[in-house]
């Protein structure tokens, strides 16, 4: 009885969506980090920018988040720079675009009061990124 026994037929599973190779969607994730960071005139891409990239809508990598239980609604909005961090990553970019403008005209002297300003922009910017991913980190409200 056991030998007469056919097999059973299976029904082809749903075909799964293909996903890149691995090394294409992690070059394209770093690659809208940098974009974002561009966007929001930060000086570099930061590790809330690669973040952002991972959950936003559109990523290869958020249904898969999803799918895990992720709920990438509340964490997008965790990843969302503060106003004051915004606000200081433009002013670096500004003083920037200020300092090379005087050493064009060879204006050195204004062009060393913008580069004391950058650092001192600099180590404001990276305290206020670190407080805030501090707190995404810990679970606070940013």
């Amino acid at each position: 009885m056991w030998a007469e026994r056919q097999p059973e037929e299976r029904a082809d599973p749903a075909p799964e969506r293909q996903l890149p190779p691995p090394s294409v969607i992690v070059g394209a994730l770093l690659e809208r980090a940098r974009s974002l960071a561009a966007m929001e005139e930060a000086p570099v891409a930061e590790m809330e920018h690669l973040m952002r990239a991972l959950t936003e809508p559109g990523s290869e990598i958020a249904p898969l988040l999803e799918r895990f239980g992720v709920g990438l609604g509340n964490l997008r909005a965790a990843l969302a720079w503060a106003p004051e961090v915004r606000a200081v990553a433009a002013e670096l970019a500004r003083s920037q675009t200020l300092k090379e403008d005087a050493i064009r005209s060879r204006d050195y002297e204004v062009a060393a009061l913008h580069r004391e300003n950058q650092k001192y922009l600099k180590e404001r910017y990276q305290l206020l990124r670190t407080i805030l991913w501090g707190g995404v980190v810990h679970g606070e409200a940013p």
